[in-house]
C-alpha cells in the first residue's frame, strides 16, 4: 500500500488505463471507504496542456454533486504525480454490453437516456455551464450491486459469465471521464477553434467540424448511444476518423424503427430530434428531453419532439442547401489535418483509446528540425505501420528518407514497412514480370510527378517503388536514390507559393478526372484539400459549386426514390395485414406508407382498417373520455386522451380544437396561480408557474413581462427564501418568517474594501449604526488583521474577517443591505425540514471546520457539500457570521453569531446552533453576510 495524501493506493488492483494515465483501487483513510485513483501518466507531467486538462477534470467533477455523476474527493500532486481520488463503483462500462451484442428492452434505452440526461442537466445547470463533449456508451457506467447479477443468475450457470443479463433498470447509471469537459463561461480554455474534439462514432457535426459546442452537443452524442441501444449499430460506419465525422456532418441516419419495428414512435422521435443536423433543431437543453422521455416511459407520447420536423425530405433538404457552405469548413479543417504545402506532412494522430478511438486533432503543424524531428518522424511511422495505414506511413518514412539519406534507423524502418505491406498487400502475389512493371510504373510516375512540382505524389511512388525494389536486391537502387536526390533538390528550389500552386493544380486535374467519372465523394475530398489551401482559386470554388449542385441534386433524387422504396414496403405490407384481417399491424403498415406518400389509395386502405378494426367505436369513446376529464378539471390528462383519440380517426380537427381549449385552460390555472404567488412575494413559485403557463401558450407576453419582473427583483449574489414555516432550535417550533433575501456567499475580503475606499474618501459615517459610541476607533471600520490597511492579495476571495458587529452592520447600510436576523440565518441554513446540518442530517461530509481540513480560511464556495437548498454556501463552516439580534441571555449588549468556523467543532456547524460575541469585539474567525427584505 501507498500513502498518498488521505488515500492510500493499491497498485496491484490496476482498474484501467487509458492514454492519459490508470486508474486504482484504493481507499480514504479518514472516512474508511474505498476510491477509485487516477494517476497522470509520468511522461504527460512536463506538459502543461495536459496537466491542465488533468486538473480540470478533477475541478470540473468537484463541481458537479448528482447519484449519475462520478463523485471525486479529493485531488493533489504526490511525488510529481498528478492524481485526483473518485468514487468507487462497482459495474462495468455500457460498452461492455454492446460488445456483447445485447439486445435492450424499450424500458431500458430509456432509463438509460434519462438518467445521462440528468447528468447532463447537473452539469449545465451549475455555474460554469460545464458540457462533457465525449458522451458515449465506455463513458456511462452501468454500477450494480450483487444481489441484482445474483437474481439474474440460473443455478448452473457462474456470476461471472452472466453479469450481462441483469435488467439495467434495477442498476444506477453513472457518467464518467470528464476529461474532454470545458466549462463554457471560463475565460479561456485549453481548446483552440478549429480543434476536433470527440469520438468519431458519436461525435456531433458542430465539434467535427471544430466549432463551439453547447449542451446540445452532448444532447446529439447522448442521441447516438440511443440509437446504438435501439438497433444495435451506430448509424454511421466507416474505417477512418475523418470519413465518420463527414457522415456525421452531412449523412442522414436510416430510421431506427426501420432495424427494430418494436421501437415506439415516440421513442424514435426523441432520438430522431437528439441527432439533427442543426443544434437548433434538436432540444434545447436536458430539460425538454426528460420531459419527453418521462413521458415514453409513462406511454405517452413526447410533448417536444414533435414542435419541430423529424429528419424528412423537407430536412434533408435544407442539410443539403447548407452542405456547400459547411463543407467548405470541413474542408479547410481536412486539408489542415492532412497535408502542409512546405513539405513537412502533418497526419491527425488519433489517440487510441479502446474499444473505441477519441479524437483530439489539432491542425496546424509544428515544425522540428534535427535528431529530435528524426525521431518523431520514425516514432510516427511506426505507429501509422502498426495500425496498418500504410500511405500515411508513406509519406512520414518519405520525409525521414529525406531527413537523414544514411540513416540505419530509417533504412530500418523503411524495411519494417515493407514486410508489412507485403503480409497484407494483395500486390504481393504478383509474379516478377507483374512486379517489375509495377517498379517501373512507380519511377515513371515519380519521374513525370517531380517534373510536375508535384512533390508530395511523387515521395509516395518513390516510396511504392523502394519496397517493390527490396525484392530484387536493390537493382534500381541507383535510379531511386538519383529520383530522391531530384526530388530534394526540386523542393529546394521551388518557393512555397509555386508549390503551392502546384498542388492545386494537381488537385484539379484529379477533381475533374472524378467528375468525368461521375465519382462525386472523391471530387469533393480532393477539392475540399485544395481548398484548405487556398481559399481564392476561381477554378477551385467553382468546381466545388459544381460539385455540390451535382450532389444536392442526386441526393434529392436518391431521396425520392427512398420514399418511393419506402411507401411500397409499407403499402405491400399493409395489405398483407389486412388480408390476415391484422387490422392493428395493417393501420400502422398504411399510417407509415402515408407518412412517405399521401396518396388516395393509401387513404381509403387506412379508413377502410380503421372502420374494420371498429377504430370509430374507440374514438368516440375515447372522445367521450376526455370531455369527461376535462369538465373534472383535470386538463392535463384530458389532453393526453384527446391526443390518443387522433391515432382513432384521420379528421383530427376535432381533437386539436379540443387540445387546443385544454391548453388555454392550463395556462389560465398556472397564470393565476403566478400572480397568487407573486402578490404573496413568493417569487420563485411565482416565476415557476409563469414558465409554467408559458409552455401551455408560447411567448405569452403577459407572463415573459412577469418572469422579467421577476428576475429584476433578485439582487445580484443574493438567494431568495420564501415566505412559510420552518422549524426553529433544538425543539423544532414551528415559525413562520416573511421571504427575503440572503448572501449567496460570505462577505469577501474584496467586497470590504469597496466599502472601506468608500469610507476613507468621503468620511461618510450617515449609515453606520447610531448607537455605537462616538469616536470608536475613529469608525475608519479597518480590518483588524489587514496589514497596511489593506488585505493580502491572495486572501481577496477569502470571507472578511477581524470586523465587529458595528462594522459588518455599516458595510450591509452600505450596500443598502442589512444583516439577517437570528431567524432568517436559520430557515436558509435549515431550509423546510428542521434538519440538522445545512446540507442534511449526515456528519460524513467535507466541510471547513476545525479537525476536517487544515485550520485556515478558505475562499467562499470552495466545499460543495456546505451548501443549503436555498443555495448559500459556508452556513456550516468557514467563519462564524454576525446577525442582527441581540443574545437574550446577555445583558451586555452581546449579539448572536451562528455558524461554524475553521476554527471549532462540528457541533457548531448544526442549525439550531448558537454563539454569542460582545459587538465591539474583532475575532479572526468571525465574518458576516447581509440580507435584504422584499420591497
Amino acid at each position: 500500500m501507498e500513502t498518498i495524501g488521505d488515500f492510500e493506493l493499491n497498485k496491484d488492483q490496476l482498474l484501467g488505463k487509458g492514454a492519459w494515465g490508470e486508474v486504482y483501487k484504493g481507499r480514504q483513510i479518514s472516512l474508511d471507504r474505498p476510491v477509485a485513483i487516477k494517476i497522470l501518466k509520468q511522461e504527460l507531467t512536463k506538459d502543461e496542456d495536459f496537466v491542465k486538462r488533468f486538473r480540470r477534470e478533477a475541478s470540473v467533477l468537484a463541481k458537479l454533486v448528482d447519484e449519475h455523476i462520478i463523485q471525486v474527493y479529493g485531488a493533489g500532486v504526490h511525488e510529481d504525480s498528478h492524481y485526483f481520488a473518485m468514487e468507487f463503483v462497482e459495474g462495468v462500462p455500457l460498452q461492455k454490453f454492446m460488445d456483447r451484442g445485447r439486445k435492450f428492452t424499450i424500458q431500458e434505452i430509456v432509463y438509460v437516456g434519462l438518467s445521462v440526461a440528468q447528468a447532463l442537466k447537473t452539469a449545465w445547470e451549475c455555474p460554469g455551464k460545464i458540457i462533457h463533449r465525449d458522451i458515449k456508451p465506455s463513458n456511462i457506467m452501468v454500477s450494480f450491486s450483487s444481489s441484482v447479477v445474483s437474481r439474474s443468475v440460473p443455478a448452473d450457470k457462474s456470476t461471472s459469465s452472466a453479469a450481462m443479463d441483469f435488467d439495467i433498470t434495477e442498476t444506477r447509471i453513472k457518467v464518467m471521464d470528464f476529461g474532454l469537459a470545458k466549462l463554457v463561461n471560463a475565460e479561456q480554455d485549453a481548446t483552440m477553434v478549429g480543434t476536433v474534439i470527440g469520438t468519431p462514432k458519436y461525435i456531433s457535426p458542430e465539434q467535427g467540424m471544430g466549432q463551439a459546442a453547447d449542451i446540445r452537443s452532448d444532447i446529439y452524442s447522448l442521441g447516438i448511444v440511443l440509437y446504438e441501444m435501439a438497433t444495435g449499430k451506430i448509424p454511421f460506419e466507416s474505417d477512418t476518423a475523418m470519413s465518420l465525422i463527414r457522415h456525421h456532418i452531412y449523412d442522414t441516419p436510416t430510421s431506427p424503427s426501420q432495424m427494430n419495428q418494436d421501437l415506439p414512435a415516440g421513442l424514435e422521435a426523441i432520438i430522431l430530434k437528439m441527432i439533427q443536423k442543426e443544434a437548433d433543431n434538436r432540444y434545447t437543453g436536458p430539460n425538454e428531453l426528460i420531459v419527453d422521455l418521462e413521458l415514453v416511459k409513462q406511454e405517452q407520447p413526447p410533448t417536444h419532439a414533435y414542435k419541430k420536423s423529424d429528419i424528412d425530405a423537407t430536412i434533408i433538404s435544407s442539410i443539403m442547401q447548407k452542405k456547400g457552405k459547411k463543407s467548405l469548413i470541413i474542408g479547410a479543417v481536412i486539408a489542415g489535418l492532412l497535408l502542409f504545402a512546405g513539405g513537412l506532412w502533418l497526419t491527425g494522430v488519433f489517440q487510441k483509446e479502446q474499444p473505441r478511438p477519441t479524437v483530439e486533432v489539432v491542425p496546424n503543424p509544428i515544425a522540428v528540425t534535427g535528431d529530435q524531428e528524426l525521431s518523431r518522424l520514425l516514432a510516427e511511422a511506426r505507429r501509422l505501420i502498426q495500425n496498418k495505414k500504410f500511405d500515411e506511413a508513406s509519406d512520414v518514412v518519405m520525409n525521414a528518407m529525406m531527413l537523414a539519406p544514411g540513416s540505419e534507423e530509417v533504412k530500418k524502418i523503411f524495411k519494417y514497412l515493407g514486410d508489412e505491406k507485403r503480409k497484407v498487400n494483395t500486390a504481393a502475389q504478383l509474379t516478377n514480370a507483374e512486379k517489375t512493371k509495377q517498379l517501373n510504373k512507380y519511377l515513371t510516375r515519380a519521374e513525370d510527378l517531380i517534373d510536375l512540382g508535384n512533390l508530395d505524389d511523387a515521395g509516395r511512388n518513390l516510396v511504392e517503388a523502394s519496397i517493390l525494389d527490396q525484392e530484387f536486391g536493390g537493382q534500381k537502387s541507383k535510379l531511386i536514390d538519383k529520383l530522391k536526390n531530384a526530388l530534394i533538390k526540386k523542393r529546394t528550389s521551388l518557393n512555397e507559393e509555386d508549390q503551392l500552386k502546384a498542388k492545386v493544380n494537381q488537385y484539379l486535374k484529379q477533381a475533374r478526372q472524378y467528375l468525368s467519372q461521375n465519382d462525386l465523394e472523391s471530387a469533393s475530398n480532393v477539392l475540399s484539400k485544395a481548398y484548405g489551401l487556398t481559399q481564392t482559386d476561381p477554378e477551385v470554388n467553382r468546381l466545388l459549386k459544381e460539385v455540390r449542385g451535382k450532389e444536392t441534386e442526386l441526393q434529392a433524387e436518391a431521396d425520392r426514390r427512398k420514399r418511393e422504396e419506402e411507401y411500397n414496403n409499407y403499402y405491400q405490407i399493409g395489405t398483407r395485414a389486412a388480408a390476415d384481417k391484422n387490422w392493428k399491424a395493417a393501420i400502422d403498415a398504411f399510417t407509415k406508407a402515408m407518412s412517405k406518400k399521401d396518396t388516395n389509395e393509401v387513404r381509403e386502405q387506412l379508413k377502410e382498417s380503421a372502420v374494420q378494426a371498429g377504430w370509430a367505436k374507440k374514438y368516440r369513446e375515447t372522445l367521450a373520455q376526455a370531455d369527461q376529464l376535462e369538465r373534472a378539471g383535470d386538463y392535463e390528462t384530458a389532453i393526453a386522451c384527446y391526443q390518443k383519440s387522433k391515432k382513432f380517426t384521420d379528421d383530427i380537427q376535432e381533437p386539436r380544437k379540443n387540445i387546443t381549449r385544454c391548453e388555454y385552460r392550463l395556462y389560465d390555472q398556472w397564470y393565476q396561480t403566478g400572480m397568487k404567488e407573486f402578490n404573496e412575494k413568493k417569487l420563485s413559485s411565482a416565476q415557476k408557474a409563469f414558465k409554467k403557463s408559458l409552455e401551455y401558450k408560447v411567448g405569452d407576453k403577459d407572463a415573459l413581462k412577469k418572469i422579467r419582473a421577476i428576475k429584476k427583483m433578485f439582487p445580484a449574489g443574493m438567494m431568495l427564501v420564501e415566505a412559510g414555516v420552518f422549524r426553529q432550535g433544538r425543539r423544532k417550533t414551528k415559525i413562520k418568517l416573511p421571504s427575503f433575501f440572503i448572501d449567496k456567499f460570505e462577505v469577501t475580503n474584496q467586497a470590504y474594501a469597496k466599502f472601506l475606499d468608500y469610507i476613507r474618501r468621503t468620511n461618510d459615517h450617515r449609515k453606520c449604526y447610531t448607537g455605537e459610541k462616538s469616536g470608536a476607533r475613529d469608525k475608519n471600520h479597518t480590518p483588524k488583521f489587514w496589514t497596511d490597511g489593506t488585505y493580502v492579495q491572495s486572501a481577496a476571495k477569502a470571507p472578511v474577517v477581524g470586523i465587529d458587529w458595528y462594522d459588518a452592520y455599516a458595510y450591509a447600510a452600505w450596500a443598502g443591505k442589512r444583516l439577517p436576523t437570528s431567524k432568517e440565518w436559520e430557515k436558509a441554513a435549515r431550509w423546510t425540514d428542521g434538519r440538522d446540518y445545512p446540507w442534511g442530517n449526515s456528519e460524513k461530509v467535507k466541510i471547513n471546520v476545525g479537525g476536517r481540513v487544515k485550520s485556515v480560511i478558505k475562499s467562499v464556495g470552495q466545499y460543495p457539500q456546505d451548501r443549503s437548498p436555498y443555495g448559500c454556501f459556508d452556513l456550516g463552516g468557514n467563519v462564524s457570521e454576525w446577525t442582527l439580534d441581540a443574545y437574550a441571555q446577555k445583558r451586555d449588549g452581546s449579539k448572536v453569531v451562528r455558524g461554524g468556523n475553521f476554527n471549532d467543532y462540528l457541533s457548531k456547524a448544526r442549525c439550531d446552533s448558537e454563539d454569542f460575541a460582545l459587538p465591539f469585539q474583532q475575532e479572526k474567525y468571525v465574518g458576516f453576510r447581509c440580507a435584504k427584505s422584499i420591497e
